[in-house]
């Protein structure tokens, strides 16, 4: 029994009956890096951290946070809870408890990745190089090892987003409509909601996805219709609360801690917002205050570095030996000519390593876009065929979570617009596409393998280069 056990656990890095060490070594070297990260950062550096801390000491002390406690009085709670339960016991501070939360987040890139896994399983069986490239471009990307060092719901709902992707393809394409495996899918929907506003996302991508299976299966189509209704109604009883609070306290289940603007039009933001390049610095000196409310360029920025300055881009006051970041280390205050002598900061020195990474970093990014763009031609078939295939279907689902995400992020970023600085433009907030993005680059490459070996080679030699060139902007430099 325990072998099979084992056997089973071990299942999702095995092909063809053997060990495949590329997918193990990359997997435990992306989490071994996550942990690293998750021990080293300083816990109170993170977008809005003294807000979102705040979130965690009344939640030890029973009380759900509004607009005078917490700037994150509209973030749902799950983040904030186990951190919050050392605190009330006594077990931690609010420093050990915000550890404590940062070394969850390794425990939910493990499941991420593991999910991942056994998605590209499920859809590829023996695939092996599907798994093990979906895994390297992921593991590319300084983002998702920035944003699960930090104490925020990103990153469960990153976990959150594979989960409920493995279970729509088990559940609605496998018709493997069982009681359990629905309620499960229900539980993880509240759960997610419970994360963080963005999976609300999942929600219509799963409608769309669920509903074209019902209509290709008509033999199961009562079945099937009520899973996916179960689901939803798992999800709304156990995942509404907080919203319902949200709603009947200010007025809207979408409470933000800025006014939203009358309208919704795409003239809220300037032109430059759509069309900015970066005003010539983009490969030079990607950080704060630099092309403020540009959207391409500061998220492009994010995806590979650090422009708001919370992970690589550091300061440090050594008279009280606490950490300075985010807005503090841009022209103004404390940097001036010359710099302050209690200032210790690398914001003058990163800039450049930063911009060379943006600019060899095209060459993946050319590729996730490629992926992406290729996808379409599954769900065209997801959609016209009258029986898809697995994998059409599986395609199709990822780009189906990415494209509803990216129209949702949209609106957030013009119904709430920022145009001083573009505050609300960080990859951290989209980390859970990412994984997505990977699997279908992966597919990408996998297709130019069929078609030219040398012209592979060559671009997985060059994608190895970018990788060892970036493996600097994977480290946070904020060590207390």
């Amino acid at each position: 029994m325990g072998k099979h056990i084992r056997g089973a656990i071990l299942s999702p890095f095995f092909s063809v009956g053997r060990l495949h060490w590329p997918t193990l070594l990359f997997f435990v070297f992306l989490n071994g890096l996550v942990l690293l990260n998750a021990c080293l950062h300083d816990p109170l550096v993170n977008y809005d951290a003294r807000h979102h801390l705040k979130n965690i000491e009344l939640y030890s002390q029973f009380h759900v946070p509004g607009p005078l406690d917490s700037r994150e009085f509209f973030s749902p709670p799950l983040p904030y809870l186990v951190p919050a339960f050392l605190m009330w016991t006594g077990v931690a501070d609010l420093w050990g408890a915000a550890k404590v939360a940062q070394l969850l987040n390794v425990l939910f890139s493990i499941g991420l990745t593991y999910y991942l896994l056994l998605w590209c399983e499920l859809v590829s069986p023996g695939r092996a190089v599907l798994k093990s490239g979906s895994l390297a471009f992921l593991g590319m990307l300084p983002v998702y090892y920035k944003t699960f060092s930090l104490v925020r719901g990103e990153t469960f709902v990153a976990f959150c987003g594979v989960f409920v992707a493995y279970l729509a393809l088990y559940i609605f394409y496998k018709a493997n409509y069982r009681p359990f495996p629905v309620a499960v899918l229900g539980v993880a929907l509240a759960l997610g909601v419970w994360a963080r506003q963005w999976s609300f996302f999942f929600f219509p991508a799963l409608m769309v996805f669920a509903g074209v299976m019902i209509l290709k299966r008509p033999g199961c189509r009562v079945a099937l219709s009520a899973a996916f209704t179960a689901a939803m109604v798992i999800s709304f009883v156990l995942g509404s609360w907080f919203y319902l609070r949200l709603l009947r306290k200010y007025g809207s289940v979408t409470a933000f801690n800025r006014e939203p603007e009358a309208t919704f039009t795409v003239s809220n933001l300037p032109g430059e917002f759509y069309v900015g390049l970066g005003s010539g610095m983009l490969f030079s000196d990607p950080v704060r205050p630099n092309f403020p409310n540009q959207l391409w360029p500061i998220f492009y920025s994010e995806v590979w570095g650090d422009y708001w300055g919370y992970f690589l881009v550091y300061g440090k006051d050594t008279r009280t030996d606490t950490a300075v970041f985010g807005p503090q280390l841009q022209p103004g205050e404390l940097l001036t000519d010359p710099l302050p002598g209690w200032l210790r900061t690398n914001r003058y020195e990163i800039d450049s390593y930063l911009g060379r990474v943006n600019l060899v970093s095209l060459l993946p990014t050319a590729v996730y876009l490629l992926g992406f763009a290729a996808a379409f031609a599954c769900l065209w078939r997801f959609f016209r065929l009258p029986n898809p295939g697995l994998e059409d279907a599986g395609y199709a689902l990822c780009l189906l979570m990415v494209l509803v995400s990216l129209v949702g992020y949209s609106w957030f970023l013009i119904q709430y617009p920022n145009l001083g600085k573009g505050d609300t433009i960080k990859a951290t907030y989209l980390v859970y596409i990412f994984p997505f993005l990977a699997v279908l680059a992966s597919r990408f490459v996998e297709m130019v393998r069929e078609k030219s070996q040398p012209l592979y080679r060559l671009v997985v030699i060059l994608l190895a280069l970018v990788f060892v060139h970036n493996l600097p902007a994977m480290l946070t430099r904020y060590i207390p």
